[in-house]
Order: C-alpha cells, then sequence, then structure tokens
C-alpha cells in the first residue's frame, strides 16, 4: 500500500522527505513548548493541545498531498482571487485581529476556532501572483505601465501591510519577491525602484508604524545589550543560558528547563 501511494505521488521525492520531518520536528517542538500549560492547567491540556497538533499536521500532509495533484495552472488562475482576498484581510488583521504581545497577526476562524496568521495566506497569494505576472507579460517585460507598476504595486502593499505587525516576516517575503523579479527579468533598474519603494515603506513602518518602540528597543538592545534592563534582554538570556546549558544536541524532547521561564512558549 505504501509502495503504492509512492508511485502515486509527483514531485521530487526529497521535498516530501523534508517535509515529513518538518511536520515531526513541529510535533517534538509542540509537545516539548507545552510543558509550562501542563504545569499551569494539568497533564490534561497538554495531551489536547499536541493530539490537536497532530491531527492538524495529518490534515496538513493530506491537504499537501491533494493540491500537489493539481495542475499548476489552476494555481495560477486563482492567484488574482487570492491577493484580492488578502489586501483586506491584512487591513482586517491589523484592526480587529487576535492580539498577542502588541502584535494582530492572528485570525480566528468562526465555528471551528482555529486561528491562522493571514500572513501566511499573503506569501503564498503574492507568491503565486507574482509568478503569473511574471510569466503572462514576458513579451511586454519592460512595460512599465502593463508590467512594472502592477507588479510593484503588489509587491510594495503586501509588504507594508504585514511589516506594520511582523517586519521579519515582511523583509523574508520582499526578499523572496526580489528573487522572483530577477528571475522573471525585471531589469536591474527597475528592480532597484522597488528595493528602493520598499526601503521608504520600511522607514515609514519603523519610524511611524503603531510597533515603533518595540522596533527601536530591539536595536538598542541589540547593540548596547549591557545598558539596557535586564527585562529587556531578559528573552535573549534565556536562550544563551539554554544553548550554554543544552549543548550541541539539547536535552530533548519534553525536558527544557529554560521554556519554564518564558512568558509565551507555546504561542
Amino acid at each position: 500500500m505504501f509502495q503504492a501511494l509512492l508511485n502515486k505521488t509527483k514531485g521530487d521525492r526529497w521535498i516530501w522527505l523534508i517535509i515529513i520531518l518538518l511536520s515531526l520536528i513541529s510535533v517534538m517542538a509542540v509537545y516539548s513548548a507545552t510543558g509550562t500549560l501542563a504545569y499551569k492547567k494539568g497533564e490534561a491540556v497538554e495531551k489536547l493541545l499536541l493530539t490537536k497538533h497532530l491531527i492538524f499536521v495529518l490534515m496538513g500532509i493530506g491537504m499537501i498531498y491533494i493540491a500537489h495533484l493539481l495542475d499548476y495552472r489552476y494555481y495560477a488562475g486563482i492567484s488574482k482571487i487570492l491577493m484580492i482576498v488578502t489586501v483586506p484581510l491584512l487591513v482586517y488583521t491589523l484592526i480587529f485581529g487576535t492580539n498577542l504581545n502588541d502584535a494582530s497577526r492572528w485570525v480566528k476562524i468562526p465555528v471551528i476556532g482555529l486561528t491562522f496568521q493571514t500572513s501566511d495566506l499573503a506569501k503564498l497569494a503574492l507568491i503565486t501572483f507574482l509568478a503569473r505576472m511574471l510569466t503572462k507579460k514576458q513579451e511586454n517585460i519592460k512595460n512599465v505601465k502593463e508590467s512594472f507598476l502592477p507588479i510593484m504595486g503588489s509587491v510594495c502593499v503586501v509588504f507594508v501591510l504585514i511589516a506594520l505587525a511582523n517586519l521579519s516576516t515582511a523583509l523574508m517575503l520582499f526578499g523572496v519577491s526580489i528573487l522572483l523579479l530577477i528571475i522573471g527579468r525585471i531589469s536591474i533598474k527597475q528592480i532597484a525602484i522597488v528595493c528602493a519603494g520598499g526601503f521608504i515603506l520600511l522607514m515609514f513602518v519603523f519610524f511611524l508604524g503603531p510597533r515603533r518602540k518595540t522596533y527601536m528597543s530591539r536595536i538598542n538592545t541589540f547593540l548596547h545589550p549591557e545598558m539596557q534592563h535586564s527585562d529587556k534582554t531578559f528573552q535573549a538570556d534565556q536562550a544563551k543560558i539554554a544553548l550554554a546549558t543544552g549543548g550541541v544536541f539539547g536535552k530533548g524532547p519534553g525536558n527544557s528547563t529554560q521554556r519554564n521561564f518564558l512568558p509565551h512558549p507555546y504561542s
């Protein structure tokens, strides 16, 4: 049965192996991170969360398997719809999303009660949309009005909406977008314009965004840790202690100790 499933599986076997390995690692990470909840609310809560995560992992792998059976051109067809849905959803998240540690990154799905990061949907939407646009506009790829402006607009809009709540994710997605533009034969001059636009938006988010104090505090803590109050370097200090006491291979799933000092190790 397993061999028959392998024969029906398309794509690179190494990619499938990486997906399965990362899924298994995530199970161990969740098991280890929820130890604090077990202490506060009992082992039943820890087992419930672990079981819930296992179900989501299996569902996720199943959805990946179904998705890989579909023709890639189908995703190109829905990429525009995804972008239309993603932009207002990111705005909704900033205003009405679930707030944790002064950041609104999650939206709760009614009925099932599941929360998800809208930036994850934005990653899929932007990458597929850019791939579709770059493929479709190859004959007029240097045309500013037909090709460059829609591409630059989509990258910058998604970047700034994500950056307002999650700067690291926004920067990572921006980097992937630039790589796609290079592969898509966008000229160096136009790519430089996109980078300049991204930098201007980055400065706007950094100095005027709702999390500007957090960003400034983190930079100051990184540059001058010895001058900061212990509260500001607390999590970094715990990470260093964990590295020092865990060694190269760590203490193993469920045996970590420094997680018990973190406010939300399971978030």
